[in-house]
């Protein structure tokens, strides 16, 4: 059998580096006159230059842009016998999710494993290909590849930035006429990497590809957010030690047989995570009311009034229709009138401290504070064990984790998705549901939430319509049953295998030793996650006008003055 030649055997590998500078301007040029098709000419030299260089039959880039990987130039993609596929239609078929990269993962193609990754992949046969887990086979959908024209063997590697993917560049089968068995040999391997970090040079300087995304987001966030949202989503560490050192008042100590918090909106968002993190250290029920009405309650109920601005209109009314006898109440307010009902009835208050943050602050920001007072307040009464080891464990644990890179990400691949955010069951209400406010409120877009495995039982079925782009994050603990990841692998599969395009899958592990660090980092993620997506809609995270105007003309139609902030 004949040797496969490399490609310095048969191309002069220089033509193609002395190529390098004209086409970086003929590139500039195209993208300067606005006109697609001089860029089209532009790319589509290059390449057929490397495709002589390399005597492969298809050479290709994809490039990567909002969470997704896309073909951007291509020679060879052709039907057998060589008739033309018009572009658009490669494009649609030859666009890949970029996603995170746990071990194990599988990915919606082999182009999509690179980006991911950021690793190289070659196949020297169609088998070898055809088994891997990653291999979905969109060539041959298009009918690229048949009996007269078989797919024999191809190379790809990821184009970067410094540590950045920002594509992958491809080629596929060999031409060898001496040796129809010929594959890309370590020398071709080692010219093709040469040729992707030029590459990614050249897309650079040439406008394809923005020198660093960081630098994007902050003028984003420059232009958008005047409220200061970052400074709040950084302040979280300090938030929990500023309450942990903060002088409390003084709490009956019971005995008390029940607890209720009760509160709206973000003045209510900590419960939830009391109940989820510390839930196995309390000795007594603890209920959670968003309502207008308390349950029937007795000397032996201890109730925590929340509310950051003091006139939420619903736990106003609960509190006042109290007896005014009744004493087990602690207030957690930053004012208003709750303040000034708590001091007519001699009920303990803890002051949330508003001059230390942004003048904007938002009551769903707050979770730092209320979480570390409702813990307090908790283990003052006898109902809990102190937490203040945790809790100051966590802070310091939040300060030196960074998971705003990773937010971004997911992000921008939620750019063009309504999110849909499963945890597992522990985290349902402490980490699903506060994310999806997160999208919510600093958003400004619709998002839903489920627990897995209860999801795969009924709302999994509900997608099979395509009525809009749906992004499906995962927050995977590794705690979690081994079976809930199975789960959300298996159904990936399973949508990617039926067709529904129209549903994209993402996980995302949350960092953590226990529950409270796990809960927290999660939430910081949701925070960052959040803010970004606002940023790259074009928002001002911070304000929630929407709400503001609904308050203004519910308080117009009040009988009892009351506002309803949280």
């Amino acid at each position: 059998m004949a040797e496969s030649r490399s490609a310095l055997e048969v191309f002069p590998f220089d033509d193609v580096v002395d190529a390098l500078p004209q086409t970086t301007v003929d590139l500039k040029n195209a993208r300067a006159s606005g006109d697609p098709a001089a860029v089209d000419r532009a790319c589509h030299d290059l390449l057929r230059k490397c495709q002589e260089l390399f005597r492969a039959e298809v050479c290709a880039i994809f490039l990567i842009d909002d969470g997704r990987v896309t073909l951007q130039a291509q020679v060879g993609y052709d039907h057998p016998g060589g008739n033309p596929i018009p572009f658009d239609e490669l494009r649609r078929h030859f666009t890949y999710e970029v996603l995170p990269y746990p071990p194990g993962h599988t990915f919606p193609g082999i182009t999509s494993m690179v980006a991911s990754t950021g690793l190289e992949y070659g196949a020297d046969s169609w088998e070898e290909i055809r088994q891997h887990p990653s291999h979905v086979g969109k060539p041959d959908q298009l009918r690229i590849w048949d009996d007269k024209r078989p797919f024999r063997c191809m190379f790809a590697v990821p184009l970067k930035l410094g540590d950045r993917t920002i594509g992958v560049l491809k080629v596929e089968n060999k031409r060898d006429p001496e040796n129809r068995r010929a594959t890309f040999d370590d020398v071709d391997k080692q010219l093709l990497r040469t040729l992707a970090r030029w590459f990614g040079s050249l897309l650079q300087s040439t406008g394809f590809v923005d020198a660093d995304t960081r630098t994007k987001f902050e003028a984003l966030a420059q232009k958008l957010d005047h409220s200061n949202m970052r400074a709040v989503i950084e302040g979280l560490p300090t938030q929990i030690q500023t309450a942990l050192a903060q002088p409390m008042p003084a709490i009956r100590p019971g005995p008390f047989a029940r607890v209720v918090i009760i509160g709206m909106g973000g003045s209510a968002l900590p419960a939830d995570v009391v109940l989820a993190v510390f839930g196995s250290q309390l000795r007594v029920p603890l209920t959670i009311v968003r309502n207008y009405a308390l349950p029937a309650v007795d000397e032996r109920t201890l109730i925590i009034a929340s509310s950051f601005s003091g006139s939420t209109e619903e736990t106003l009314s609960a509190i006042e229709c109290l007896p005014s006898s009744f004493r087990n109440v602690v207030v957690v307010t930053a004012g208003g009138r709750l303040r000034a009902l708590a001091d007519q009835r001699g009920y303990p208050v803890i002051r949330i401290p508003i001059e230390l943050e942004t003048p904007r602050f938002q009551p769903r920001s707050a979770v730092g504070y209320l979480l570390t007072y409702f813990a307090r307040v908790l283990a003052a009464a006898g109902v809990m064990s102190d937490q203040t080891d945790a809790l100051a464990s966590a802070s310091l644990f939040l300060r030196g984790l960074d998971v705003r890179k990773d937010a971004e990400d997911v992000a921008t691949w939620l750019k063009d998705k309504i999110p849909i955010i499963y945890t597992d069951e522990q985290h349902l209400m402490s980490v699903a549901r506060l994310t999806k406010i997160k999208f919510n409120e600093n958003s400004k877009r619709a998002a839903f939430f489920n627990s897995l495995p209860e999801a795969n039982h009924n709302e999994m079925i509900g997608f099979v319509l395509p009525l809009a782009r749906f992004g499906v994050l995962y927050l995977h603990d590794a705690a979690s049953i081994p079976r809930i990841r199975q789960r959300f692998q298996v159904m990936s599969q399973i949508f990617r295998r039926d067709g529904l395009d129209h549903v994209d899958f993402r996980e995302w592990e949350i960092p953590g030793d226990t529950t409270l660090q796990k809960t927290l980092s999660a939430l910081l993620f949701a925070e960052w996650c959040s803010y970004t997506l606002a940023l790259l809609d074009g928002f001002d995270p911070t304000p929630v006008d929407l709400v503001e105007r609904f308050k203004t003309e519910l308080v117009s139609t009040s009988d009892t003055g009351h506002g309803i902030d949280a």
